[in-house]
């Protein structure tokens, strides 16, 4: 059975619409809005695609096209697994091999990019129309633990009670990005971080034991292009309580130019 979604953007000032999809299980369907004000990457035009439809081949390994499956965390790592913890919790565990569909209506919004995906316009005019509290974390979420159990549920090492705590102080559907290390996008807060710092959108990483030191070599790249007369975002290297590494890197996707234009 064919299903349907929408996707919108805000990124770029006033929430508008740029195309509808239909997923037939074999390929997906792009259409882009009459009026669109940006396309879906830097190749579309919205101009000369207006009202176009584009067709995607999908299979067992390419469930999404690259601009939609990178809205979604790391497959195994701790945002998907929360996302489907929920999903099941609520009576909707999706069937092997839909998880990236199910996923993509719960959390493919407020990722890195432009892109926010919705199961319809009536949804996505009530999310860019509702103010909706968000959940800072700083000092106290690390005290929890929630930190180390974002490292261990990324890599599959996590008890269930654990689980549970990490979901009731995320939420369902974490901002999560793809990647080897487990990592969240969210708000943190001035206090953690450093009285400059204020309270931003951020990027934070987690180190797992395998990849030790990288966290440190990826701030020491931030120093050097930033020497180098490089723009970079503001970044801070931190601990958790158990001396786990943390690298804070404050959000830096949003531009003022649509892609395609």
């Amino acid at each position: 059975m064919d299903r349907t979604a929408v996707v919108w953007t805000r990124a770029f000032g006033d929430a508008a619409k740029i195309a509808d999809i239909v997923h037939t299980g074999s390929e997906l369907r792009l259409t882009y809005t009459v009026g669109a004000p940006c396309g879906v990457s830097v190749v579309h035009s919205p101009k000369q695609l207006a009202g176009t439809t584009i067709t995607y081949p999908l299979d067992s390994v390419f469930q999404l096209p690259p601009f939609l499956s990178s809205l979604l965390p790391q497959q195994g790592g701790a945002a998907w697994l929360i996302g489907l913890e929920y999903l099941a919790k609520s009576g909707k565990a999706p069937a092997a091999g839909d998880e990236f569909w199910q996923l993509l209506l719960l959390m493919g919004r407020d990722a890195i990019g432009h892109l926010d995906v919705f199961a319809h316009d009536g949804l996505a005019e009530r999310w860019y129309g509702t103010t909706r509290p968000e959940r800072v974390l700083g000092a106290g979420a690390d005290r929890r633990g929630l930190w180390d159990s974002v490292r261990d549920l990324g890599l599959g090492n996590i008890q269930s009670q654990r689980m549970d705590a990490l979901t009731n102080e995320l939420g369902p559907s974490p901002p999560g990005i793809t990647g080897m290390i487990p990592k969240l996008l969210m708000p943190v807060d001035a206090g953690w971080l450093g009285p400059d710092a204020g309270t931003i959108r951020a990027l934070v990483k987690t180190e797992p034991l395998v990849y030790a030191g990288l966290l440190a070599l990826e701030e020491r790249c931030y120093r050097m292009h930033e020497a180098a007369g490089c723009k970079v975002p503001r970044t801070w290297l931190r601990n958790t309580s158990s001396g786990s590494p943390l690298l804070v890197s404050e959000r830096f996707d949003r531009k003022r130019t649509c892609p395609g234009r």
